[in-house]
């Protein structure tokens, strides 16, 4: 049994900054699989960054994904300063 690491790490935040994996590439806390395929086909997307993943809030800032590896799918974003 592979044990399923957190879906989303922050790897370093500097002056609002961010940078981490947003999803492993074994499973989600809620139990689906991300393929390195799935992954591959997000590369280059922004999408808002939410607190808690709660949509009824606005968005803390927004991330970009970035490359796909062992480790996960990865990104790169800002926090908004307000």
């Amino acid at each position: 049994m592979k044990v399923a690491k957190l879906a989303t790490q922050v790897k370093s935040s500097t002056g609002g900054q961010i940078k981490g994996i947003a999803n492993s590439l074994t499973m989600t806390r809620s139990g689906i699989r991300v393929t390195e395929d799935a992954g591959n086909s997000v590369i280059g997307q922004t999408v808002p960054l939410l607190l808690s993943h709660n949509w009824d809030k606005p968005s803390i800032g927004s991330v970009t994904m970035t490359n796909v590896d062992d480790d996960g799918l990865h990104y790169e974003g800002h926090l908004f300063q307000n």
